[in-house]
C-alpha cells in the first residue's frame, strides 16, 4: 500500500464512521420509494431479461442513500446500495464496502433538459474480475452498472422516463463515455466441429 493511498483511506474512515453509514435505519429518513426495472444484457448489448427491483432514496444531514431491493419490504436486504455525501459530491461513492472515485463526468441533453451523468470506478484489490464502472445521477440513482472485468453490462436500471433515454445514449455512446459493444470475429464451422469432437471424447 502506498503512502498516499493509506492517507486517502485514513482521511475518508472518519467521514465514514460519523456518518454511521451501516446504522442508516436509525439516522435516515425514507424521501422516496419507487420500482425500479434493471434490464439486463448478452455479451453484444442485446437485452435478454428485466427484473423488478424496488428503490428507496434515504436522507440525512450529511448523506443520501439509494438502495435498491428485491422486495419492497423494508426489512429486504439490499441486492445494490450506494451512499452520496453532500460535502463531497463530485469526487467520492461509496458502494460495496469501498470508496469509489470519480473519473468522468458527460452532460446529456434529453428534450432540453440537460442531465449531467457521473462515471464512478469500483475496485476491490482482493476480487478479480469485479471491477465495475458506475453510471450515476444524484437525482436518479444508479443508471447502468458495466462490469470491466468480463466485459458486459450487469444492468441498465431504468426508474422512468430520463434513465430509460440516458441508458439508451449510453448503448449508443460514440466518445468512449460507455464501453463500444465488443466485436467478436465468427467461429468457423470447421472449429465448431473440432471443439464438438473434443467435447465427446472427454464424456
Amino acid at each position: 500500500m502506498t503512502k498516499l493511498k493509506f492517507i486517502y483511506i485514513i482521511a475518508f474512515s472518519s467521514l465514514l464512521i460519523g456518518c454511521e453509514y451501516f446504522q442508516y435505519k436509525r439516522i435516515y429518513t425514507l424521501e422516496k420509494s419507487q420500482t425500479a426495472k434493471i434490464v439486463r444484457y448478452d455479451f453484444d448489448y442485446k437485452p435478454t431479461k428485466t427484473d423488478i427491483s424496488f428503490l428507496e432514496i434515504r436522507s440525512n444531514k450529511d448523506s443520501i442513500l439509494f438502495t435498491y431491493k428485491v422486495k419492497e419490504d423494508f426489512k429486504d436486504n439490499a441486492i445494490f446500495e450506494f451512499c452520496k455525501y453532500y460535502y463531497n459530491r463530485d469526487t467520492i461513492l461509496f458502494f460495496q464496502g469501498k470508496l469509489c472515485p470519480l473519473i468522468d463526468t458527460k452532460e446529456f441533453t434529453i428534450n432540453e433538459k440537460k442531465i449531467k451523468l457521473k462515471k464512478y470506478y469500483y475496485d476491490d484489490e482482493l476480487s478479480y474480475d469485479e471491477e465495475t464502472t458506475i453510471y450515476f445521477n444524484d437525482s436518479i440513482g444508479i443508471v447502468n452498472l458495466y462490469n470491466d472485468g468480463w466485459m458486459s453490462i450487469i444492468g441498465a436500471f431504468e426508474t422512468g422516463y430520463y434513465s430509460m433515454k440516458l441508458n439508451e445514449k449510453l448503448l449508443n455512446d460514440t466518445t468512449g463515455f460507455y464501453p463500444r459493444k465488443p466485436k467478436y470475429p465468427p467461429i468457423p464451422k470447421s472449429s465448431i466441429k473440432e471443439i464438438l469432437k473434443v467435447l465427446e471424447k472427454e464424456n
